[in-house]
Formats: C-alpha cells, sequence, structure tokens
C-alpha cells in the first residue's frame, strides 16, 4: 500500500519464525527422513517483504497478527529491530482465517481490473503484461542456496523501486537483482539485501 506522497510503505501481512532443516531427500508417503542443521529464523510473507523494502530504503510500516508463544515473541522483536518504531502487532492465539479470506477477496478483485499484472517465474525471469503488451525481463545469473523468502524479497524491492521513482519495468530488474541475491544466502529476511549490496541501487 502507498500513501500519498510521501513515499512511504505500509504493509499488512503475516510474520512468523521460519524452522528450517537440510535433508538428503523430500519423504515419500509414511516415510520418517532425518534432518541435520536445524535453522530457526524470522519469517512470514508480509514481514519479509517489509524488511526487503526498508533494507532498500523505503520508509515502510508493519500490521499484523501475531501468536501468543515463545515464537511470536521472537518473531515480534526481530520486525521490530528491522523496523525500529514502525511496527504494530497484536498478540492473539485465535486464527485469522476471517482476514485472510477478506484479503483474498480483495485481491482477486483488484486482479480483475488491474492495469498491470506481473508473473515471476523463478530462474526465467519475470513477465510483466500491461497495456502495452507482453515485457519479459530476464532474471539475474545466480548460485541458488535457498529461494526461500525470494519472492518476498522481489515485492518488496519493487515497492521499494517504485515509491523510490523507478518506472515499472527498470523496478522489475531491480527487484530481479535483489531476489537473485537473496538466493545466494541461507533464510528469509537473513537473506535480504542492503543498497549497499547491490550496485545498481547506488
Amino acid at each position: 500500500m502507498l500513501i500519498g506522497n510521501a513515499r512511504r510503505i505500509v504493509v499488512v501481512g503475516s510474520v512468523n519464525i521460519d524452522l528450517m532443516l537440510r535433508c538428503p531427500q523430500l519423504p515419500g508417503a509414511g516415510e520418517t527422513v532425518l534432518g541435520e542443521d536445524l535453522l530457526q529464523a524470522p519469517g512470514g510473507k508480509g514481514a519479509n517483504q517489509a524488511v526487503a523494502a526498508a533494507r532498500l530504503g523505503a520508509e515502510v510500516a508493519f500490521i499484523g497478527c501475531i501468536g501468543d508463544d515463545p515464537f511470536g515473541d521472537q518473531a515480534t522483536a526481530a520486525l521490530c529491530a528491522a523496523l525500529p518504531g514502525h511496527v504494530a502487532m497484536r498478540h492473539d492465539a485465535a486464527p485469522t482465517e476471517v482476514l485472510r479470506q477478506a484479503a483474498g477477496h480483495a485481491a482477486a478483485s483488484r486482479l480483475a481490473g488491474a492495469g498491470h499484472v506481473i508473473v515471476t517465474c523463478c530462474g526465467n525471469g519475470a513477465i510483466l503484461a500491461g497495456k502495452d503488451g507482453l515485457l519479459n525481463s530476464p532474471a539475474f545469473p545466480a548460485t541458488v542456496l535457498d529461494t526461500t523468502g525470494a519472492g518476498d524479497c522481489f515485492v518488496g524491492a519493487l515497492a521499494a523501486a517504485l515509491v523510490g521513482g523507478q518506472a515499472l519495468p527498470q523496478a522489475i530488474v531491480l527487484a530481479q537483482h535483489a531476489a537473485a541475491f537473496s538466493v545466494a544466502r541461507r533464510g528469509a529476511q537473513a537473506a535480504m539485501p542492503r543498497r549497499a549490496d547491490l550496485p545498481d541501487w547506488n
């Protein structure tokens, strides 16, 4: 959500703690696979996008709902550190299905009349569909270590580039660069780049 001309971003979304293990293969039906190297890291699609935009210079605020448990406290502390003074969090043990359904209906309604649609295709780049037709933006080369949060990084970086005055096609290129940087590192928010990490942004 962009507010006025002040170049601010407000994210209303999910926040959680990611639990990641390295496993030799995906388990089959009824199979137990041993994992190792457990990593606990801040995550959540909304929180990831907020952190990505903030690290690239945008002024970002976050609104969300989190569980009343130690993971909730850990996730909230991490987000408050990333966005000091700009986090409004409700602690609630109840599910937020109603909120998710409302957001889904709103997104679907908006998409039906959207002026532009962006489809990300992982290593195949991104496609922008607009009034001038289709524009294919190739992906940046990357050494892939962990794709957790790559899409969130793309969205947050795209928002930061747009509020920074970039035209949509160039904003997509910058967002792809940010996402390519993130997949070469483990974790979601931990892998989000800062402006200094991306020469194209400076």
